[in-house]
């Protein structure tokens, strides 16, 4: 955007030709006068545009949540307000295996969550809770997924190469396609992708916690830092964030973790209102937060910048799994 003093500075020395050129006659001076206003207006206009860009980009985002219902025997869609930890159900429904592999790929810019029961069944969701879709069965094994540049993407496994296989996943037919084989160091790993839709890549850590960087389009694996101890993480704004337990004790930090030497950084130490928690975190990369929940159902929010730690509220209903959702 040109700023408010070139563009007037534009406008006068337009205004200061035009005068040369034609003299200095009073209906001269009264347009160049109302030029300077109009493009004090627009200016104005501009900065009040962009101040309202910047509010919604910081906006929260709610959470979006499958629990489970023992009274009525079947899965529950939620909206998780982020403010107060106040749920919304939005849908009810079962899943064809009557159960399900709790994990939640979230679509936001969709306004869509897919997830997969027992059977193996993709299953797409609408965030409002209109629609409740069994796409199909996943042709081939997925062991994690999330949301890439052209759709869903994950690592899976192949029986008859005995390798992991990079894949992607039609959201509408549930066909699985091949994109490359590899391995990963200890032949194993800790099945959760981490994707970098801007750099294009997916993190993925072995099971002594070497961090394996994969081009989504399958051109290359390589492997990078070993990270010590433990992490749950996401992508933050700046690298990985997450959270690791301190040894030995009941307090958990809230770390950076540079994927390419391992190297991790605290930001700060907490303690959740119980000994355990859930094990994950959703993250809401543009307002700069990340989520976890207590064993206590308590919804923690953490600040990505400096890892304050704000106790939101309990949820009082129960949840198997939550990713982030719209505004």
């Amino acid at each position: 955007m040109t700023t408010p003093f070139r563009l007037l500075t534009a406008l006068l020395s337009l205004s200061i030709l035009t005068l040369s050129a034609c003299g200095t006659d009073d209906a001269a001076t009264d347009d160049a006068a109302t030029d300077d206003v109009d493009a004090d207006a627009d200016a104005d206009a501009d900065a009040d545009a962009d101040a309202d860009a910047d509010a919604d980009a910081a906006e929260l985002r709610n959470l979006i949540a499958i629990g489970y219902n023992d009274a009525t025997g079947e899965n529950e869609l939620q909206l998780i307000d982020v403010e107060t930890a106040e749920t919304t159900l939005l849908k009810s429904f079962s899943f064809d295996a009557g159960w399900w592999y709790p994990g939640i790929i979230s679509d936001p810019d969709n306004e869509t969550i897919y997830c997969v029961s027992g059977s193996d069944t993709l299953y797409s969701l609408a965030m409002d809770g209109s629609s409740v879709n069994a796409v199909g069965a996943l042709t081939k094994n997925m062991q994690a997924a999330g949301i890439g540049p052209d759709g869903i993407i994950g690592i899976g496994y192949s029986n008859l190469s005995g390798k992991n296989v990079l894949r992607t996943v039609d959201s509408e037919t549930a066909e699985v396609t091949d994109v490359m084989s590899f391995s990963f160091n200890t032949g194993n790993w800790q099945p959760k992708v981490i994707i970098d839709n801007d750099a294009e890549v997916i993190y993925a850590a072995s099971a002594d916690n070497t961090i394996h960087r994969i081009q989504i389009d399958g051109s290359a694996v390589d492997m990078l830092g070993q990270y010590e101890p433990y992490v749950v993480g996401e992508l933050g704004i700046d690298g990985l964030i997450g959270i690791s337990e301190t040894e030995g004790s009941d307090m958990y930090d809230v770390v950076t973790l540079d994927p390419s030497t391992g190297d991790t950084a605290v930001l700060s130490s907490f303690q959740f209102n119980t000994n355990g928690w859930h094990g994950y975190i959703v993250t809401d990369r543009d307002a700069g937060v990340f989520y976890a929940i207590s064993d206590a159902n308590t919804l923690y929010r953490f600040q990505m910048d400096d890892g304050s730690v704000e106790e939101v509220g309990t949820i009082r209903d129960n949840i198997q799994a939550m990713g982030i959702g719209g505004y």
